[in-house]
């Protein structure tokens, strides 16, 4: 099954990349919540589970994903998010992850850890909707917004590393069952360092 899924990836990725194709770098999200992702008009960390946004170089690993079926409440479409790498880099630390693996290896993944991205449409390229398994595509291209502000960069780091670590106790608090203040207090003994530059 994950064989067969893998080919399949990759078969598509030659059909989609000349219609995403970019000057710039980019990187690829595939899910299966895409409509919900763009309403909310961003990208939230899973929670409970690994506390850091997965994004891959590679199309065929985006595809993959959006492939990959059977999670809970899933909209039954999948969808690849390709975004403009450099324009992420700018907001947000984005790292390289399982670098030192070969290539053939490697799902050539960067993350960024625990930190939703908020106004998902600034990094935003191009949307793939893969229909009935990848039988029906659909490429939906998108003209990134500006960066923000210098003002409104200054509000977001206003909150900082608090604001951070309170929007994180709060979304690990309601699984734990623990109040999100003392949620916060555990986070805050525990990050000796900030989690974003």
């Amino acid at each position: 099954m994950i064989e067969t899924l893998h080919k399949r990836a990759i078969a598509l990725a030659q059909t989609v990349r000349p219609l995403v194709r970019s000057s710039r770098p980019l990187v690829f999200h595939g899910t299966r919540y895409g409509r919900k992702i763009l309403n909310e008009n961003t990208l939230k960390f899973p929670v409970p589970g690994i506390c850091s946004l997965h994004f891959s170089r590679q199309l065929p690993v985006g595809i993959y994903f959006a492939l990959l079926d059977g999670r809970d409440n899933d909209e039954g479409v999948g969808a690849v998010l390709v975004l403009d790498r450099d324009r992420l880099a700018r907001d947000y630390r984005v790292e390289c992850y399982n670098a030192d693996l070969p290539r053939q290896d490697s799902e050539a993944d960067e993350l960024i850890y625990a930190r939703d991205i908020v106004r998902l449409d600034r990094y935003l390229t191009h949307t793939v909707w893969l229909h009935a398994g990848g039988k029906s595509i659909r490429v939906k291209p998108h003209s990134p917004r500006p960066s923000a502000s210098h003002g409104e960069k200054q509000r977001e780091e206003s909150h900082g590393r608090h604001g951070r670590q309170l929007a994180i106790a709060r979304r690990l608090a309601i699984p734990l069952g623990l109040p999100p203040g003392q949620m916060q207090m555990w986070i805050s003994a525990l990050t000796f360092h900030p989690f974003q530059k």
